[in-house]
């Protein structure tokens, strides 16, 4: 039986981008299916008998496979960067290279990421419905009280978003700062840093510390490792 799949799902697939890129990748009109120029994202494509090709270049699927990469200290989650920022593809081989990230990491935000061409699995650990756990460890400015950090976990407003921790504890305060562990299961635009800062500890460093299954254990920053779907799948456990 032939599988019949969304074009911009079969291009995250043959690893040109993720999903989401697809789409603006197939609006511009750089995609054929079969010879003619598609626009469509949602267009059905029968697999292994329709040819595809992007900016002329034929492309097919390629196999699944799955990374973990330590994010250092400035770089950025993106292939190219206006600014000449240093990527994340700088410190990865080349045969990697068309892994998509998943759950982006800001420029000033260390920790671990996962890469992966599975679209199917990026899909549900980046979708909020899922409530896939990421948890993060915060350096911040100040003393901090289980307190405060109670009204992270109640919801802050912040330029019109409610924001909201799933978890928000005290690790440990030192003489003139703190350390506190975040948990979230939906990321919304530099969300731990809007929080915190809205409470009065303004953050000084911010690592993912668990992402869904996968931690760092073992990796210095800027190293990497190839895992699988059943260490890094923890989401919709229960909803499958």
């Amino acid at each position: 039986m032939v599988e019949h799949t969304r074009l911009s799902k079969y291009l995250a697939a043959c690893g040109v981008a993720s999903r989401r890129e697809s789409k603006g990748i197939i609006q511009s009109g750089r995609v054929k299916v079969n010879g003619s120029t598609m626009v469509e994202p949602g267009h059905k494509i029968a697999v292994g008998e329709d040819q595809v090709e992007v900016d002329g270049k034929a492309v097919a699927p390629k196999e699944l496979q799955y990374a973990v990469f330590h994010k250092p200290l400035g770089c950025v989650c993106t292939r190219s960067d206006p600014q000449e920022r240093k990527t994340i593809y700088d410190f990865l081989p080349p045969e990697l290279h068309y892994l998509n990230y998943v759950g982006r990491l800001d420029y000033n935000t260390t920790g671990v990421l996962m890469l992966t061409n599975d679209g199917d699995l990026a899909y549900r650990l980046t979708r909020p419905e899922y409530k896939v756990p990421k948890e993060y460890v915060a350096t911040v400015y100040g003393r901090a009280t289980e307190q405060m950090l109670g009204r992270l976990t109640k919801g802050i407003k912040d330029d019109d978003q409610l924001l909201r921790a799933e978890q928000a504890t005290l690790l440990k305060n030192l003489q003139s700062t703190a350390e506190v562990k975040i948990v979230l299961t939906e990321g919304k635009n530099r969300e731990i840093r809007r929080m915190l800062e809205a409470i009065g500890l303004p953050v000084i460093a911010l690592k993912r510390v668990r992402f869904a299954g996968l931690t760092v254990e073992g990796l210095e920053p800027e190293e990497w490792r190839l895992t699988d779907p059943v260490e890094a799948d923890v989401a919709g456990e229960d909803q499958r």
